[in-house]
């Protein structure tokens, strides 16, 4: 069994978004397939999701430690003069709009997207190592 790895980077954007625990991705050990559960979702998850030991729960970021923990490292890293400000985006409601307009402000923002990208991957690739998942 092969994971399309581009679909496991996808379902994890997806369940990220919104309210936690709002949508749910799982992994089918023996196909490879994504499913993902959402409160709209209209598509039909399988019966034996809950009880099957062949699926296993797609991590968001935040399990992978890509939110607020990644945000503050790569100030660290590359905005130092601005960690103190940052850090108080985190304690409280809005950080990440405010976080997002004070990359824009210092030039960094495409610098923070593929830092955050290449975390994401570094990260799904050691949870697929884990669970002996192969992916292409």
């Amino acid at each position: 069994m092969s994971v399309d790895f581009d679909e496991l980077v996808s379902a994890i954007e997806f369940t990220s978004f919104g309210h936690e625990g709002e949508s749910v991705a799982y992994l089918c050990l023996k196909t490879g397939a994504v499913l993902i559960d959402f409160d709209d979702s209209e598509e039909q998850l399988p019966d034996d999701l809950e009880e099957a030991d062949h699926y296993v729960e797609v991590p968001t970021k935040g399990e992978l430690k890509l939110g607020k923990p990644l945000a503050l490292v790569f100030l660290e890293e590359h905005l130092p003069m601005d960690y103190e400000l940052g850090y108080g985006f985190f304690q409280a409601r809005g950080a990440y709009s405010k976080f997002r307009d004070l990359l824009e402000r210092r030039g960094v923002r495409e610098q923070w997207f593929l830092y955050e990208a290449e975390a994401t991957k570094a990260a799904l690739m050691s949870w697929c190592d884990d669970y002996d998942i192969q992916y292409h």
